[in-house]
């Protein structure tokens, strides 16, 4: 396996694109409101890695032939730049739209999130595949510490996920670098 490190740009705006073209080693995650900056880190790193990263409140609430049909779009138009999309965010987070995803009040969400997670990443990636074969999927990464990638509630939810993740090419990771608590 090799892994990349790379930087998203900053939700709230961009002051200093300087600062965000050093920490990026030439791979680069946007969102796609902010796909107007595709071609100016296209223009600065010509061989860099581009991810576009849809962002949708509430996937839960959303259909996946609706939400594809914006995806879809959204490739389209950028792929004179990258083909490299990623089609959600941290779906394991109630903030994310799913009634049942973690929060302050309930940080190891109950097991079924995971599973409408792959249910509707699977036709999410199955209808990508039909309408941009040339796309490189990125799998959505999860909030880290949500029995996510370890056993805190009697399951691991990547592992329920697993088979809509062995069909994304990618498999993302959000790293919250914190102090050691040990």
């Amino acid at each position: 396996m090799r892994n990349r490190w790379g930087i998203h740009a900053p939700n709230a705006g961009f002051r200093r694109m300087d600062d965000f073209y050093a920490a990026g080693f030439q791979n680069y995650t946007v969102l796609h409101v902010n796909a107007d900056l595709v071609p100016l880190i296209r223009e600065k790193y010509p061989y860099a890695r581009i991810l576009i990263r849809m962002y949708l409140q509430n996937w839960y609430a959303t259909q996946p032939e609706e939400w594809a049909r914006a995806v879809i779009e959204n490739a389209e138009r950028l792929r004179p730049f990258t083909n490299e999309i990623t089609w959600a965010n941290e779906q394991n987070l109630d903030l994310e739209g799913h009634p049942q995803g973690a929060s302050m009040q309930q940080p190891v969400p109950p097991a079924s999130l995971y599973q409408d997670i792959d249910v509707w990443n699977l036709e999410m990636i199955r209808r990508l595949r039909e309408k941009i074969p040339w796309a490189r999927l990125h799998y959505p990464a999860f909030a880290n510490d949500h029995s996510d990638d370890k056993n805190q509630g009697g399951y691991v939810g990547l592992e329920i996920c697993r088979a809509s993740i062995e069909r994304a090419d990618v498999m993302d990771c959000h790293c919250y670098w914190r102090p050691d608590d040990g």
